[in-house]
């Protein structure tokens, strides 16, 4: 019932917590707690979820109208960055830290901890022999699903009604096999994509556009050539790799349940000396360091 939590109660719950002196702060997820929370120090920052970017400016705002200052915020970046984006600003003035690249999960996939992880689930031999056919894993699973995070941006910027989430918590997710062929490890074409999505997002109270149109403005994207790394989510990687591991590289470990043990996994290799040589952990430092204060190990 995330969509009822309200950023005045997650900002009384901050108030009232007389037993922490401490800094919080504030992500979007409990995805975000599992990546960023064996980076700081318990004793002096604690993490706490808002159940959005946009809860967290609220619950931000809140707190600063009532005097409190003892927070910052980490938000996935989203489509921040790509060009023409009124909504980003170099001298954006609140401690709100985007990530580097899409998401959290982009950092992570972006890290040595995706080869660590890789390298668990399969042999150097199939893992070489793969990638002498297909190249690196890294650019083939963005690949994979770079027309879907244009038809995401498409979504996004003309209010089109696409649904890419479960109806229910534990409903029929998006079909990811639609459109990667799981033999070849290949996408089949923008197609069969948006007809994917279009059948996913039927019976959800919104008139969608016709296929035709959507794939135009899909197309309209594409012809973009935005950065690829700022347009593919965490989600959509984690899909792409659970096929690139359990049919490309035919992995047998019972780790690979789906993509969220896959996210699950790329977690757990994600190490400090991997954060502390990202963008995300540069500025932090650096308020860190103009304030007199130390939050991460």
């Amino acid at each position: 019932m995330e969509q009822d939590i309200k950023p005045a109660r997650i900002a009384n719950s901050i108030m009232q917590d007389t037993r922490f002196n401490g800094h919080y702060v504030l992500v979007e997820g409990a995805q975000d707690i599992k990546i960023f929370k064996s980076f700081f120090l318990g004793d002096l920052a604690t993490l706490k979820v808002t159940h959005g970017k946009h809860n967290m400016r609220e619950v931000y705002d809140i707190l600063l109208q009532r005097g409190f200052d003892k927070m910052i915020g980490i938000r996935d970046a989203d489509f921040l960055r790509i060009p023409n984006n009124d909504k980003f600003s170099v001298d954006y003035a609140l401690h709100i830290f985007p990530t580097d690249y899409h998401d959290a999960e982009g950092m992570v996939f972006n890290s040595p901890a995706l080869m660590d992880f890789i390298e668990s689930v399969t042999s150097p031999e199939k893992l070489n022999a793969f990638e002498a056919k297909n190249g690196p894993i890294v650019d083939l699973a963005y690949n994979l699903v770079y027309p879907l995070a244009c038809l995401r941006l498409a979504n996004k910027k003309n209010d089109l009604g696409l649904s890419f989430k479960p109806k229910e918590k534990d409903g029929n997710r998006l079909k990811y096999k639609k459109f990667i062929c799981e033999k070849n490890i290949k996408y089949l074409g923008d197609d069969l994509l948006v007809n994917t999505v279009w059948e996913f997002s039927q019976n959800r109270g919104r008139d969608i556009p016709s296929r035709d149109e959507i794939k135009r403005f899909m197309n309209e994207i594409i012809y973009l050539n935005n950065d690829i790394k700022e347009m593919a989510n965490g989600h959509d990687l984690a899909e792409a790799l659970f096929i690139i591991c359990k049919k490309g590289l035919g992995s047998q470990s019972k780790m690979l349940v789906d993509a969220g043990c896959i996210e699950d996994l790329l977690f757990l290799a994600y190490e400090s000396n991997y954060f502390k040589v990202t963008g995300l952990f540069e500025r932090i430092n650096e308020w860190e360091n103009k304030n007199g204060l130390k939050l991460v190990i």
